[in-house]
């Protein structure tokens, strides 16, 4: 406040504080009308079927079978730590897993060397696939799908 002003007395309310008051109550119409309400159903439905089926379930949903099978068993088999070696084209799909893996590393397989067990001083993913001896697994992305193979 400004020491020198005087103040009003007791009782008396500036002019020009109903006009504000008309003005918020106004704002606040005008912001509840532009609510999307006939959206929020489909949105709460959206958040309820995340939680039913999952992260890589509903992300993935509208690719193949193959390919949320794939990233369900890396999420499932692999340490947090490790690196997940890519092949393929870096899109669809792929792109999508290199978040659902987190916090597992995404490289790209060429380049890394043949015998390197690790990468960044991270150690890359072993996996048992289909009873097979244990290996370095590959996330390959084809034009199709994503499907898992061993080094």
């Amino acid at each position: 406040m400004n020491p020198g002003a005087e103040l009003p007395p007791d009782g008396h309310r500036p002019r020009w504080l109903p006009l504000i008051t008309v003005a918020f109550v106004v704002h606040l119409l005008f912001c509840a009308q532009r609510l999307p309400l006939k959206a929020l159903p489909a949105r709460l439905e959206s958040v309820a079927q995340w939680w039913r089926v999952g992260p890589v379930a509903y992300h993935l949903r509208d690719e193949p079978l193959a390919s949320m099978k794939a990233v369900d068993f890396l999420v499932a088999n692999t340490a947090e730590d490790c690196v997940v070696l890519f092949a393929g084209e870096f899109r669809g799909a792929l792109e999508l897993a290199n978040a659902l893996l987190a916090p597992r590393m995404l490289y790209d397989e060429a380049a890394v060397p043949s015998g390197a067990s690790s990468v960044h001083g991270r150690p890359l993913a072993r996996v048992r696939l289909e009873g097979r001896v244990e290996g370095v697994v590959v996330l390959e992305s084809t034009p199709d799908s994503l499907r898992l193979r061993l080094r």
